[in-house]
């Protein structure tokens, strides 16, 4: 392809073709692309030997999430391999996402509720639904914990950093959401206060896999997890000017411990002091006249003691180590920053993995199996019928118009499969379900069409995102994952994101090459002096 509509290095379609025997209808980049994108000059690329429901496999996905070689994910191949399971996985993605952000209004609504409005016999609805989201969530924890237990025992450890964050963030929301429910009459103190907190955080930390955000939050978190030895020391050097302040005994308030602790804290991390508050003395006010003024205590026993804590404190942690934190997270930010690639799709190939050991996944791949992967004959299948058509006008009337705008049929096709003559079932549930699905499909129109005008995005990439989560390849979804094959559409040019990234590689192989060179600087000097004493030595012999 000589120009293609693309905005990454690297864009990946599942369709069917093999070699040159491609056809160029299932190549439609416009119609795949969630936003419009400049056209730019590309390279058609083929994985060959490899189908698309390959790069979903538990094993592969295993091997690049924990893999001990980065330099594979700068390949195509591995980039490709992780962007094809991404596809595959995105309505599942998609839903971790929604209900992450979907928890923080419900909070919000919650707590202004128990704080202003004050319910005193009934805890409000949206706690409800809220208990809800967090039964689900501590379900699929366990089920996923159980599962990677039980298949990848090699794997498992109960002391990285996500699951640390999954067994706090539960924990903390069912202590919150029992004592709240408990006594509605007001909000509850400490435990909400530390679920919502932990809520907004996990919902930023959902968005890791996204393209916008995940290259940019990765390296921050990496760069932090890096610094923990300094972070130690740092906290070893307040720990013991804490003792030492402690010892003296200058301030008993509130208690000894925490006064000491909260001094030191506050000269060494935030360079907040007042010299006479540090010496355990209070302001006196005199009176002149008819206002109060307030005048320097005189130095106390402690004055020295405590000048020279303040002077070693103020130099040795505030100066030096807060200026070399400063230098170290820099650093470390930036030799992350080169690495956000790899950092990117590691964490994708994580959470894909997670996902896969939910219960959920296994529901949707069994539905997906029963409408889409149906191994019938022709002559045993049935058309859809006029009742069929009928309900589907009453269920997702809303949503045809759309269809129809992108020219998407494998949506239709999704629907219809599930309501034929040999599955009358399904129709009776869609006729009761009727009411309540026309008004979700109205809804799903409005926010669409609200994307479609406001962000620009086009329903066609969304369908084709669809189709494909649900296992249908090709260009009106009609192919399965293990009919499709892998294509790379690459840029010939690197964007913008990617130039820093490159400035970087090549400042790095700039310092190689030198270092390089000096050796070989070094290795000629001892040649040449080699050859001299050869020289020398032949001399001597003629002579």
């Amino acid at each position: 392809m000589q120009r293609a509509h693309i905005r990454e290095q690297l864009r990946v379609i599942l369709a069917k073709g093999e070699g040159s025997c491609f056809d160029d209808d299932y190549i439609t980049l416009e119609g795949q692309n969630l936003f419009t994108r400049p056209a730019v000059q590309a390279s058609l690329k083929y994985i060959p030997a490899l189908c698309a429901s390959d790069a979903c496999n538990p094993e592969l996905l295993k091997s690049l999430a924990y893999t001990a070689n980065d330099e594979v994910f700068h390949t195509h191949t591995v980039a490709a391999l992780v962007q094809a399971a991404w596809m595959q996985t995105r309505l599942a993605t998609a839903g971790e996402v929604f209900v992450s952000l979907l928890m923080l209004p419900l909070l919000c609504h919650a707590s202004f509720t128990l704080r202003h409005e004050q319910p005193h016999f009934a805890v409000p609805p949206s706690l409800w639904i809220i208990l809800w989201f967090h039964a689900k969530k501590s379900f699929e924890e366990l089920m996923q914990h159980l599962a990677v237990c039980r298949c990848h025992r090699e794997r498992f450890n109960l002391l990285e950093f996500d699951n640390i964050a999954d067994i706090a963030y539960i924990t903390a929301g069912w202590a919150a959401i029992v004592r709240q429910a408990l006594d509605p009459t007001k909000l509850e103190k400490p435990w909400m206060s530390i679920f919502c907190a932990m809520a907004w955080l996990r919902a930023l930390y959902s968005l890791r896999g996204e393209t916008w955000m995940g290259p940019r939050l990765l390296p921050i978190l990496s760069a932090l997890k890096d610094t923990l030895a300094f972070f130690l020391v740092t906290w070893t050097c307040i720990l013991a000017a804490a003792h030492a302040y402690n010892n003296l005994q200058m301030r008993e308030e509130p208690t000894p411990v925490y006064a000491a602790f909260m001094q030191v804290f506050r000269l060494g991390i935030f360079g907040d002091f007042d010299l006479y508050e540090f010496e355990g003395l209070d302001v006196i006010y005199k009176r002149n006249g008819e206002e109060w003024e307030p005048v320097d205590p005189d130095p106390g026993p402690n004055y020295v003691e405590a000048h020279t804590l303040f002077y070693i404190t103020g130099v040795g942690i505030t100066i030096l180590l807060m200026n070399l934190l400063v230098g170290v997270l820099s650093n470390n930010f930036e030799v992350y920053e080169d690495q956000s690639a790899v950092l990117f799709l590691r964490a994708r190939a994580k959470l894909m993995l997670e996902l896969q050991a939910r219960p959920w996944t296994y529901m949707l791949q069994w539905l997906s199996c029963r409408l889409l992967r149906n191994e019938e004959s022709e002559n045993e299948k049935s058309e859809p019928s006029g009742v069929a058509i009928i309900l589907l006008l009453l269920c997702f009337g809303p949503l045809v118009p759309l269809f129809l705008y992108s020219e998407s049929k494998f949506l239709g096709k999704v629907l219809l499969s599930g309501i034929t003559k040999r599955r009358c079932c399904g129709s009776v549930l869609l006729l009761l379900c009727s009411p309540m699905l026309f008004i979700l499909s109205a809804c799903l129109a409005l926010i669409l069409m609200f994307f479609r005008l406001v962000f620009q995005m086009q329903l066609s990439g969304i369908f084709y995102m669809v189709a494909v989560s649900f296992g249908c390849c090709g260009a009106q979804g009609d192919k399965s994952p293990e009919d499709c094959h892998i294509w790379l559409v690459v840029r010939a040019e690197p964007p913008m994101e990617a130039l820093r990234s490159l400035r970087s590689e090549m400042k790095s192989s700039h310092g190689k090459l030198r270092t390089r060179l000096e050796e070989l600087q070094s290795e000629q000097k001892k040649l040449t002096e080699l050859v001299k004493e050869l020289v020398q030595s032949k001399g001597r012999l003629l002579e």
